[in-house]
């Protein structure tokens, strides 16, 4: 499919698209733009609607729309570093948790440090350092989901008050009024048996030929020149129903033809409210469905975020315990050193008496 796509003042025609994801590759290799989500896809349909492409199913909705155009817009920059920024959280998140795997599994990590106490607290600084890490992505991430939830549910509300207005609509029941009027201006020719019945002339014949028996030669002679004007009289009117018809015929063709006319405008105003109201139906339900997975992301990363923070400081209090009852046990084995010192020195001190001892027995014994 080749799309036309303007930015600005430039255009340029897209060939060969078939997906969403390829439209905006392409639109980000043509027209230079840093961030691959820093611009705004949206086109015009029929009825001069704006109407965004942001999925998959919207670009599905253009594959059948004859000469679309398609305008790009410059993003805020706040949202475009927000966008960039959770493309990142998740490269963030597994760098976040391979660091602090690495910390359990190899506690000894810093081989040029001979100090141990320096190792562990070297430990400790990294997984506050993890823990506060942790916490400032949490509230990123948590202000662009909120920023993202705000957008679906004004896009959401917006598309519902256009379905509103397409119910409020009432240019159908103005087409029906105009056709309706229309249609009483039709004009009808009355039966010829119902005309002639009409004229004044059929009465004097008819109770003439009544009272037949009972005429006299004059009254008879006038029945016979009324039948004869009868004749005349239908002659007439025969001939002035050929001219009313052929004009009754060209007003009721125009009158047919401003029908028909009405009744397509009928049918396209039904069909462009049909179209209306499943695209919006259709752009409500994706907007609700990513509305419903942003908030079930924001839930599940809450959780995760929550269990991380705690796994980390379990573990955090754990190697400190572990510290706290190392230094405790040589502690222990300190005082028993010590005690072990101070009894070899009493030790000592009786020996060195004994000898002293013995010293002074020996002399004794050699000044005698």
């Amino acid at each position: 499919m080749n799309i036309l796509v303007k930015y600005k003042e430039y255009e340029k025609t897209l060939e060969n698209i078939t997906k969403y994801k390829d439209l905006r590759n392409q639109i980000q290799q043509s027209f230079k733009f840093a961030y691959k989500n820093s611009f705004t896809l949206y086109f015009f349909d029929e009825e001069k609607n704006k109407t965004t492409i942001s999925n998959q199913l919207d670009f599905e909705i253009i594959k059948s729309t004859e000469n679309i155009v398609i305008i790009v817009k410059d993003n805020d920059d706040q949202l475009i570093q927000i966008d960039d920024f959770i493309q990142k959280i998740e490269q963030k998140d597994k760098e976040t948790v391979k660091n602090f795997k690495n910390l359990c599994n190899n506690p000894e990590a810093n081989i040029n440090s001979k100090n141990r106490k320096f190792v562990k607290r070297q430990q400790i600084e990294k997984k506050k350092q993890i823990s506060q890490t942790a916490n400032n992505e949490q509230e990123m991430f948590e202000k662009s989901q909120e920023i993202r939830i705000k957008n679906l549910n004004f896009k959401i509300n917006e598309l519902q008050q256009e379905i509103i207005k397409i119910e409020q609509d009432d240019t159908e029941k103005q087409l029906n009024e105009k056709l309706l009027d229309l249609q009483k201006q039709k004009i009808y020719i009355f039966p010829l048996s119902q005309e002639i019945l009409e004229l004044p002339i059929i009465q004097q014949i008819e109770q003439a030929e009544n009272n037949l028996i009972y005429l006299n030669k004059a009254e008879r002679k006038e029945l016979k020149k009324n039948q004869n004007n009868l004749v005349h009289q239908i002659q007439n009117l025969l001939s002035s129903r050929k001219s009313k018809q052929f004009s009754l015929i060209n007003q009721n063709d125009e009158l047919v033809k401003k029908e028909e006319s009405l009744q397509k405008q009928i049918i396209k105003v039904q069909k462009k409210n049909q179209n209306q109201l499943e695209k919006y139906k259709k752009l409500i339900s994706q907007n609700q469905q990513l509305l419903k997975e942003c908030e079930n992301k924001q839930l599940s990363k809450k959780k995760t975020n929550i269990a991380n923070k705690e796994q980390l400081e379990k573990q955090l209090d754990e190697q400190m315990k572990q510290e706290l009852k190392a230094r405790k046990q040589k502690g222990i084995q300190n005082e028993k050193l010590k005690e072990k010192l101070i009894n070899l020195e009493d030790t000592n001190n009786e020996f060195e008496n004994e000898n002293q001892s013995i010293d002074f027995d020996n002399s004794f014994f050699e000044i005698d």
